[in-house]
């Protein structure tokens, strides 16, 4: 498993765009028109602050990565509108943080949620266990991820090719991990009840 995953990322590499002007994101609305899943992962600032301030939203669909520079686009209207379609599946890795800075700072309901770290919790039978994303991507490829930037400046710009590595890893992987996950939940008879649980996370994050 960990071999052909392994293979597939090297010999179909995503291509990463940044996304920093309102005219570049023709190209992100072209790939969701047709999206049927995306991962999804975000970078946000909420330390000296009561609310979270939102830096970047990744989107990986098919063999793409775009990286939104969220405090520099002014319409996100395309992607707030997929994100609340029930017919296209996002995956996160632990989504209730992620649906919280979403609500807050885009208004946004999130629909149709595969969590990869609430699936691997039923997957593993150990339900009070929180995999961690890095450990997440080990167990299913030959991957070791750098953790440098995960206390990163996100505020301040330019961003380095590290930060934009880093934000772009977030969500590479996600897809491979979902199908692999997805396999296991429905055999073993608990995909619904893993579905249940993505919805109370989810909920959970969105709560005023």
């Amino acid at each position: 498993m960990k071999l052909i995953n392994s293979l597939k990322v090297f010999f179909k590499p995503k291509e990463i765009n940044f996304i920093e002007e309102e005219s570049s994101t023709v190209i992100l609305i072209e790939a969701l028109k047709n999206a049927k899943t995306i991962a999804v992962d975000t970078e946000f600032i909420w330390r000296d602050t009561y609310f979270p301030k939102l830096s970047l939203v990744q989107i990986a669909i098919g063999n793409e990565i775009f990286i939104l520079d969220c405090l520099k686009l002014y319409d996100l209207s395309p992607l707030i509108e997929v994100l609340e379609k029930d017919s296209v599946t996002k995956i996160f890795h632990s989504v209730r943080g992620d649906a919280s800075v979403l609500n807050v700072c885009l208004g946004v309901k999130l629909d149709n949620i595969f969590d990869t770290q609430i699936a691997e919790n039923i997957i593993s039978k150990n339900e009070n266990f929180q995999i961690g994303y890095k450990k997440l991507v080990e167990k299913y490829f030959y991957k070791n991820l750098s953790k440098k930037e995960t206390n990163s400046n996100w505020e301040h710009r330019p961003l380095s090719d590290n930060q934009l590595l880093y934000a772009a890893d977030d969500v590479r992987y996600l897809e491979s991990i979902m199908k692999n996950q997805l396999k296991v939940l429905k055999s073993s008879g608990k995909y619904q009840k893993f579905i249940d649980l993505c919805l109370k996370e989810k909920e959970e994050g969105e709560r005023d």
